[in-house]
């Protein structure tokens, strides 16, 4: 079912507190195989349903030319020093400008191959790093008009997430608009909640679609929504991540410690490949 952005503001009687859990996804090595190996055997495996929908969201890769372009692009923000990666911002903000009030098409679809009751979602833009922010904003979209959740969660194929603490964790949050997650940034300028794990409640998601020019386009997607929300009059609401990188980190800490985290990203690296998938299972046989 598409979505146009007539649909945006859509209004229906019942919301629920039920959680969108929303995995912004690669379907690329080695994306692919964490999630079925590591997340769908896992926590996925295990959701209570009446309480939290999970969608995988997509996009088709662009061509190898294209591919190209999007490295080169990111090689002048991180990799070439401050005067090649303003130079990069602006001729971005030059190209892209016109698209900034653009939301792209978004389809609900079956997940072959994922446990029971999770979906997909394909959006129809290209899936680069330069889009992040569009793909981003189309996913708010289907959120408003789906009605069912009061909460937007995105996550990543690195993310394990403890639901029951999660549900505890956002009970305890108390703004009117929720915009959450682990901060970044300098408190006297503008502070932003990690990509990796960003959390919003309806209104939060209703108001930032409504003011979508404030986001930039030349800035990475949590960066720009944190601006986005300084300019709007909203500030980042601290959430707990933890951070695991090898099989000795989960055995060392204690029982009672670590059913207090609700988020946790897994990123750990042998002989030059990622081993996300033992540290999913790891840490699954100490929470269940």
């Amino acid at each position: 079912m598409a979505l146009s952005e007539n649909s945006i503001f859509k209004k229906e009687k019942i919301i629920s507190n039920k959680i969108m859990v929303v995995v912004l996804h690669s379907e690329q090595y080695p994306w692919s195989s964490i999630v079925r190996d590591g997340q769908f055997k896992t926590w996925v495996n295990c959701i209570d349903h009446e309480f939290i929908e999970i969608f995988y969201c997509f996009s088709k890769p662009p061509r190898k030319l294209i591919r190209i372009i999007d490295k080169i692009n990111e090689l002048f923000r991180w990799k070439l020093g401050a005067v090649f990666s303003s130079i990069r911002n602006i001729l971005n903000k030059i190209l892209a400008k016109p698209f900034q009030s653009f939301v792209p098409k978004i389809s609900e679809e079956n997940f072959n191959g994922a446990p029971r009751g999770v979906k997909r979602l394909r959006v129809r833009f290209p899936d680069m790093y330069l889009t992040c922010r569009w793909r981003q904003l189309a996913v708010m979209q289907f959120f408003l008009n789906q009605q069912r959740c009061e909460y937007l969660l995105f996550v990543t194929s690195s993310t394990y997430l403890n639901t029951e603490s999660l549900r505890e964790v956002i009970r305890k949050l108390s703004n009117e608009y929720i915009y959450a997650g682990p901060i970044f940034g300098n408190p006297k300028e503008i502070q932003f909640v990690s990509g990796a794990h960003m959390l919003f409640n309806r209104k939060s998601v209703e108001i930032l679609l409504r003011n979508r020019k404030f986001v930039p386009v030349e800035l990475l997607n949590d960066l720009g929504v944190g601006v986005a929300f300084a300019r709007i009059g909203i500030r980042p609401q601290r959430m707990v991540t933890k951070n695991i990188s090898d099989s000795d980190q989960i055995n060392r800490i204690k029982q009672e410690d670590l059913e207090t985290f609700h988020h946790f990203r897994l990123k750990s690296f042998k002989d030059g490949k990622r081993n996300d998938v033992r540290l999913f299972h790891e840490l699954h046989g100490r929470l269940t």
